[in-house]
């Protein structure tokens, strides 16, 4: 039982490295566009400027946040919000991944060089979209166990 609940709080802890500097990264983004209106943001399949781009770091950055408030004052619905929360960052950055692959593999510097290199790309790309189908799962178990 013990082993469980230091299990759980590892985690938990581990899911946090993960969404809260992805949420201050939104944030500092959203800044960055209030500062420069003409900044571009480029994030997976999101490409914005100005209004738009403002909309698309700050609805997920305050999507996230929230996730993360009703999460620890133990409510089912913070679990659901971090859900979505990942599964969109996960489309995005996946779709975004299946969109370029052509470009992708014509790039001569990642496909067609050292084969060290294209290892450390090709678990690079499997690590940060693992995270948020981690961290997905692990809301989506969250989920459960409150509701």
């Amino acid at each position: 039982m013990k082993l469980l609940r230091i299990s759980e709080r590892v985690s938990t802890v581990l899911v946090l490295l993960w969404i809260v500097p992805g949420i201050v990264f939104l944030l500092s983004t959203a800044v960055a566009v209030v500062r420069q209106p003409g900044f571009h943001v480029g994030l997976g399949l999101i490409q914005a400027m100005g209004s738009a781009a403002l909309l698309a770091t700050l609805v997920p950055a305050l999507w996230g946040t929230a996730a993360l408030i009703f999460l620890f004052r133990a409510r089912v619905i913070g679990a659901r919000l971090l859900i979505v929360y990942c599964l969109f960052w996960l489309g995005d950055f996946l779709g975004a991944l299946i969109y370029n692959w052509r470009d992708i593999a014509r790039d001569a510097d990642v496909l067609n060089g050292p084969m060290p290199v294209r290892i450390i790309v090709s678990v690079a790309i499997v690590v940060f979209l693992g995270c948020f189908a981690l961290c997905a799962v692990w809301a989506w178990r969250r989920a459960q166990l409150r509701g």
